[in-house]
């Protein structure tokens, strides 16, 4: 549990002040970001568990991970659909291809409960509170899940299902004052997200005899749920010092609903150290994410 969003999402609104003087528009970029991140940071949510701790034969795994993703990027023409004024995409700092998706470290703990093959897992991320340049990140998240060993052999590959959640809550803020010779604009930009995602997960893994070298690979389907939504407030005007415009509120965007995605990966697993790492792809879009990840396992 994780995420440090890119400021290029950031970068957005900036460039919406050359794209009309209504605030109306404004608002509507503002939903049309917010309808973006509902449907793609979900995946980001999924992430931070590497699939080694569900097939450790320790009693307690204690570890952290981070990485980076790649989020599918919507056309530019997506972001500005129903402006009331054309925009010129070239000025949006995305396009048809992908935007990166940093996400925060994250704490992970396991524990397997003896005399049964069930494990007990939990990760938080550490919140991030960013204020830089007129941008304000912020989120916290964590998760947990329960998972239960259906074969293991020495030799052999180990399977164990799983089911638990992943929550994450915070905000993206951009502010920005300018003179743009026509339009004028002292605004800030908030968007809000808060998601839950409802996960059970099928994981298979193999450590190679005589190496100490571990293979893991899985599929996890995911249910989002949860908001997005995007609050505008301040002066938006052809003079300085611009029109009060109050404070407007945009509509709740939802996730996409039902979701799912495979993991690949592999670990160095030492007397008491793993240290690994494994790529994400999206099944239902375009979204993956590479997470490194080091154990100390009991």
């Amino acid at each position: 549990m994780k995420k440090l969003t890119t400021i290029a999402l950031a970068g957005l609104m900036s460039t919406s002040l050359f794209a009309s003087t209504e605030s109306e528009d404004f608002l509507k970029l503002g939903d049309n970001l917010a309808k973006y991140l509902a449907s793609e940071m979900p995946f980001i949510n999924t992430l931070g568990a590497p699939e080694f701790q569900a097939q450790s034969p320790k009693l307690i795994t204690i570890g952290v991970a981070g990485g980076v993703g790649f989020l599918g990027a919507p056309a530019a023409g997506e972001i500005i659909d129903g402006l009331q004024k054309t925009v010129s995409t070239d000025k949006l700092p995305i396009g048809d291809g992908v935007v990166p998706m940093m996400y925060s470290p994250t704490i992970l703990g396991r524990v397997n409960i003896p005399g049964l093959p069930v494990d007990l897992s939990a990760k938080i991320g550490f919140p991030v509170n960013l204020e830089m340049q007129g941008i304000s990140f912020r989120n916290t998240s964590f998760g947990g899940e329960v998972s239960y060993t259906l074969f293991q052999i020495v030799a052999l590959p180990t399977l164990t299902v799983g089911a638990g959640f992943d929550f994450m809550a915070g905000h993206l803020a951009f502010s920005d004052k300018k003179d743009y010779g026509d339009i004028y604009g002292d605004y800030t930009m908030t968007t809000e997200w808060s998601m839950l995602n409802y996960q059970a997960n099928l994981l298979a893994s193999y450590q190679i005899p005589l190496i100490p070298l571990s293979f893991v690979a899985g599929l996890e389907g995911y249910l989002a749920t949860g908001t997005a939504q995007t609050k505008l407030k301040g002066n938006i005007g052809a003079d300085a010092p611009g029109t009060p415009i109050g404070n407007l509120t945009g509509k709740e965007q939802n996730p996409e609903g039902f979701e799912a995605k495979y993991s690949v990966g592999a670990y160095f697993v030492l007397p008491f150290v793993a240290i690994g790492g494994t790529f994400d792809q999206a099944l239902t879009g375009d979204a993956m994410a590479v997470t490194l990840s080091a154990h100390l396992a009991f």
